[in-house]
């Protein structure tokens, strides 16, 4: 599993500072759209009907994982392993915060690891 290439798409959003933070805003703001719709809506709407939590979590972590084609497959299944993590999070704490935080600062992590990929 090669993460450098699948990030060399990105690396050129890395050019000047300003490109930087832009760059670091949409990071974490994904983590933040992307748990409320995925955790947020999906996953509880699906975990009240018979599919219950697990096949509910399972099934909005693949829809989770598939939207992140920008990785291969390796990649999309850490995505999915890491969905169905933060699904088991914002169930425990009945609150979608704990994951939103979790995958922002995931987000910002890939972010500093990019930089230093990049030079």
């Amino acid at each position: 599993y090669d993460s450098r290439q699948e990030m060399a798409p990105f690396r050129g959003l890395l050019g000047d500072p300003v490109s930087r933070v832009g760059f670091l805003f949409a990071v974490l703001l994904a983590g933040l759209t992307e748990e409320l719709v995925f955790r947020g809506v999906l996953s509880r709407t699906l975990e009240r009907t018979r599919l219950g939590f697990w096949a509910g979590a399972a099934v909005a972590s693949g829809t989770f994982a598939v939207i992140h084609l920008q990785y291969g497959i390796g990649g999309q299944i850490v995505v999915f392993a890491i969905g169905m993590t933060l699904a088991w999070m914002r169930a425990r704490s009945n609150s979608v915060w704990p994951a939103v935080i979790c995958h922002a600062a995931n987000n910002g992590l890939a972010y500093l690891a990019l930089i230093a990929v990049s030079k």
